[in-house]
């Protein structure tokens, strides 16, 4: 490990020297931001193009070039003028900075004509979080929400269980347009698979999140912006459609309307997304018993349907300048098909001594309602008062079937049985937040927030081996969870002179919980207060050093999947259910970043408590069967080092990389015995664009993580290749390719699991699909002109009508 800090810290070294750059900030007639304007520098002696940058959110740009010579910025919006700056004169150690900020007039010509040809970085880096601008990369076009997070820096997923880990850490809240996924596990998965990459404009990877985020998710949060269009006004639109191939068809359609008046906007949005493929299993388990050497090899062909349907309706009136209503409906339909057949081969010391066909068959739909609406108040000229309430609901239809044909012994045997599995979850949601400025420099927020929710998990499970249905007892279980978590915070945004910032922040959450199984006596009940610190200070060493410091404390608690009697049968002897008994992962986390320019080198080590490992493996006393099932760990700790950096190759062609070195310590237990694990692993991630003209991109990733641990298991190596291309008719009509997973070497999940008890070991493979080609066609449509945004709104404000 401290040989890759060592490289860690001479490559960044390396990079921060030997460049020029010039850097400054773009401003309109009002001296308000203009974000994402394109700014570009310009050989004095012929125009000719050197390198260019788009100025992020607060206006700010930075180009960096090894050219020498004389030069100039041109700076390009729309709506405004162009303008070109003095020359200036670069040597190779050049550092200019641009004291007041550049201004751009307004162009009073019409606008229809005019096409934006840059685009915003992939990722950008903020002070506490990284932002992946999903449109900015040709690679994303026919993909799916998560595929997008499997490619990002620092981003892993779990897709059989539905974890998603941030930096080497599990326990990653989702949220979609500041609003928390309530769904979790493979209910997560097939959300995030279902949901088209077209409709997201960003996501911001939060990994040490504000007190005003819950405290769920010991590993942060990732927010994912859905595509909006308040900029302009009168009617405006989108549609999409999208078809891909990998192991089968893919295909795939959205329809976005919008329409933003004086005081009234709403829209309407609806999309379908279809996805045919395989999720091949391989399952290999042995074990010693009285001397003899015992082993079971399954072979599964699974092939899967993953759709999502979604509808989503809302819209905001603003009854005066300070006061504004709005609300959204959205219903989503998850469904997700399985036809399996597993073929397991059983040996004694190298003898064949059974064989075993299983056919199943798997429903598991999930129906999600949501209703939503906020009051927003701002109350004189630096506060607001915002109120809101949601209700969810969430249904779901878990049916499987298994049909198996055993032969041992020249005896064939025949078993039949199905599980029916329904499960109910609602949640009650009321929040209410302050937000004023204290004077130029300082803010304060607080605010409560009430989570009332209750799940209802029934499980049936019937055997036809004799043709009448007949209940499995042991396996048949109705399971309630009633759980109320109660908030409040205070935020404080403040400066400590001219060059520091500072965020503290404190959370308190209370949560009454009571999980109960109908017949038994004992419920599990949970009463529990818990405040939660968070902290950062950055401090600006000069113009282009900075430096930062964060601690957090955050929870995971157990999802409804995890605590639930559901399980799946891989064959007779291989079950995968959950754990009643899991308990609340809490974590603290320290974070030290050292940045130069739009170089950073980040530093981060987290304790958790109560950790537990998903897919633990639990044999029978005879070693019969084997459970997969999340089991707690004594210890977890995670030291990490990550290096951020872009690299400019050619004059149009940028790059940006990531390259992190993660140390791993873990306790797992088996049968009362502690097993102390470490390792350390690194994970690269990689992207290239090139310009090739005003209307043509191309774009280029790659993405590596060697082994890890997970409790007594561990995982093989991974890394993907991607390819895109987008090509631009107009300003309406854009067509993009995109060649995912080329090498198909990243959609392997690998488990392999050592057991100290009898020699026994488990090998748990499981592929999802990979080498997929797609293809994405946009039209963007309206009427509308530019208009200017509404002065009181917060950013989460600007979020909620998308």
């Amino acid at each position: 490990m401290k040989r890759i800090v060592a490289a860690l810290l001479l490559l960044y070294v390396s990079i921060s020297s030997a460049q020029n750059s010039i850097s400054g900030t773009v401003v309109d007639q009002n001296q308000e931001p203009l974000p994402f304007t394109n700014v570009l520098l310009l050989n004095a002696e012929d125009p000719r193009l050197i390198t260019g940058a788009i100025s992020d959110e607060m206006g700010r740009f930075i180009l960096e070039t090894t050219q020498n010579g004389t030069f100039f910025l041109r700076i390009t919006s729309i709506g405004f003028s162009d303008y070109d700056s003095p020359i200036y004169e670069l040597d190779g150690r050049t550092e200019i900075r641009i004291e007041e900020p550049i201004q751009l007039a307004e162009d009073v010509q019409q606008l229809d004509e005019v096409e934006l040809v840059g685009r915003r970085n992939l990722y950008e880096r903020q002070p506490d979080r990284t932002v992946v601008n999903v449109q900015s990369s040709s690679i994303n076009a026919g993909g799916s929400a998560l595929s997008v997070i499997e490619t990002s820096p620092g981003m892993t997923v779990n897709r059989v269980n539905g974890v998603i880990g941030m930096l080497g850490k599990e326990g990653t809240a989702v949220y979609i347009n500041g609003k928390r996924t309530r769904m979790s596990g493979g209910a997560l998965v097939q959300l995030l698979d279902g949901l088209p990459a077209s409709n997201i404009e960003k996501l911001e990877l939060i990994n040490n999140p504000p007190a005003s985020f819950d405290a769920e998710g010991t590993a942060g949060v990732i927010n994912i912006i859905l595509k909006q269009d308040n900029l302009n006004q009168g009617w405006s639109g989108t549609v999409v459609a999208n078809t891909g191939y990998g192991d089968d068809i893919k295909y795939g359609a959205s329809a976005d309307v919008f329409y933003s008046g004086k005081k009234l906007s709403f829209f309407t949005s609806i999309s379908n997304n279809n996805d045919y493929n395989e999720q091949p299993t391989f399952i290999d388990r042995a074990y010693t018993l009285d001397g003899n050497r015992f082993r079971e090899d399954l072979n599964s062909a699974r092939d899967a349907f993953t759709g999502l349907t979604q509808l989503r309706l809302g819209g905001e009136y603003e009854f005066s300048e300070k006061t504004a209503l709005g609300g959204e409906f959205k219903i989503r339909k998850n469904a997700w098909d399985l036809d399996a057949f597993s073929e397991t081969v059983g040996t004694e010391n190298g003898n064949r001594l059974f064989t075993e066909d299983l056919r199943s068959t798997e429903i598991n739909d999930w129906t999600h309602v949501l209703t939503s609406i906020f009051l927003d108040q701002k109350i004189g000229e630096n506060s607001t008062l915002g109120f809101e309430y949601d209700y969810l609901g969430y249904d779901n239809e878990n049916d499987a079937t298994y049909d198996e044909v055993r032969t041992e012994n020249e005896v064939v045997s025949n078993r039949s049985f199905i599980s029916e599995a329904e499960t109910d979850v609602e949640f009650h949601v009321a929040k209410a937040d302050f937000n004023t400025s204290l004077d130029e420099s300082t803010t304060l927020g607080f605010g409560v927030k009430a989570t009332i929710s209750s799940f209802t998990n029934d499980v049936s499970v019937f055997d036809f081996s004799s043709g009448e249905p007949i209940m499995d007892e042991t396996l048949s279980q109705i399971r309630n969870l009633d759980e109320d978590i109660w908030a409040a915070y205070v935020d404080l945004n403040f400066k400590l002179g001219e060059k520091t910032d500072v965020n503290a922040g404190l959370r308190y959450e209370y949560t009454d919980s009571n999980l109960s199984t109908v017949g038994e006596e004992n419920d599990i009940v949970l009463n529990r207060g818990q405040f939660f610190p968070s902290l950062r200070v950055s401090h600006r060493l000069n113009e282009n050093w900075n430096t930062s410091f964060s601690y957090g404390e955050r929870i995971t608690r157990p999802n409804f999947n995890t605590l639930s009697p559901a399980f799946f049968f891989f064959n007779s002897t291989t079950i995968v259910t959950g754990n009643p008994a899991i308990r609340p992962v809490t974590a603290r986390s320290f974070s030290y970043s050292l940045g130069h320019k739009r170089k950073q080198l980040t530093f981060q080590f987290t304790d958790e408590r109560s950790p537990n490992a998903w897919g633990t493996p639990s044999f029978s006393e005879d070693f019969s069967t084997t459970t997969l099932i999340p089991q707690p760990i004594e210890d977890r700790k995670l030291f990490s080092a990550t290096l951020s950096f872009p690299v400019k190759l050619l004059p149009k062609l940028t790059s940006n990389h990531s390259i992190s070195g993660l140390w791993q310590h873990e306790v797992p237990i088996y049968e009362g015995i502690s097993l102390t694990r470490n390792n350390w692993y690194i994970n690269v991630n990689s992207n290239f664009q090139y310009q090739l003209s005003s209307k043509l991109t191309a774009d280029f990733s790659a993405n590596y993580i060697s082994p890890r641990i997970l409790g007594l298991s561990g995982s093989d190596a991974a890394i993907g290749l991607n390819l895109g291309a987008s090509y631009r008719f107009s300003d309406r009509w854009q067509l993009s390719f995109s060649f995912r997973d080329i090498l198909d070497r990243n959609s392997f999940l690998q488990f392999d699991s050592d057991i100290p008890e009898n020699d026994a070991n488990l090998d748990w493979i499981y592929q999802s699909e990979g080498n997929i080609g797609s293809l994405s066609l946009r039209y963007n449509f309206g009427t509308g002109s530019k208009r200017k945004e509404r002065g009181y709104g917060s950013e989460d404000e600007q979020k909620r009508v998308n």
